[in-house]
């Protein structure tokens, strides 16, 4: 099925940390890689918004944050979704712990522009950034490939 247009949304602190995640056990092998911090008010508010989301239908897809960080979890709704993701770098922070982090209460969502302002109202009061758009190719940020529509048609099963 075709994903109508739409935006990507990042909910959750735009800062992952990276603490014991998968990037920075190949970035620094052998040294000690600690998690990040649990808050249990954060958790418990971001997993009533999230569920709010579901309830009222808000997204057509969403994905916590979670091995890997942000740029995994993105490839992989590409290919579950069969869509492709345009990310603007101009909204989106490019620091490691931002792509990469794996901790805190994140998410990212596929919301149809019908749907936009039934998710704002969702996740107000909880930090929200739109960080792209759903496309029809692969991958890429600011145009520029980082998972190419061909190598996500394959994995999704067409060529």
């Amino acid at each position: 099925a075709t994903l109508e247009a739409g935006s990507v949304f990042l909910v959750g602190d735009t800062q992952g940390t990276l603490g014991g995640g998968a990037f920075s056990r190949i970035i620094t092998p052998g040294a000690e890689h600690n998690p990040g911090d649990y808050v249990p008010l954060k958790e418990k508010d971001f997993m009533e918004r999230a569920l709010k989301t579901v309830r009222k239908e808000a997204a057509a897809a969403g994905r916590a944050i979670a091995g890997g960080g942000l740029m995994t979890s993105l490839a992989k709704m590409c290919i579950k979704a069969d869509i492709g993701i345009g990310l603007d770098s101009a909204v989106l922070d490019s620091d490691p712990e931002c792509l990469f982090g794996e901790w805190g209460p994140r998410a990212v969502y596929l919301v149809p522009e019908r749907s936009t302002e039934l998710f704002l109202s969702c996740w107000e009061g909880f930090p929200v950034r739109r960080i792209g758009e759903i496309t029809p190719g692969g991958l890429t940020l600011d145009g520029h490939e980082m998972l190419p529509e061909e190598t996500r048609a394959e994995k999704a099963g067409r060529k």
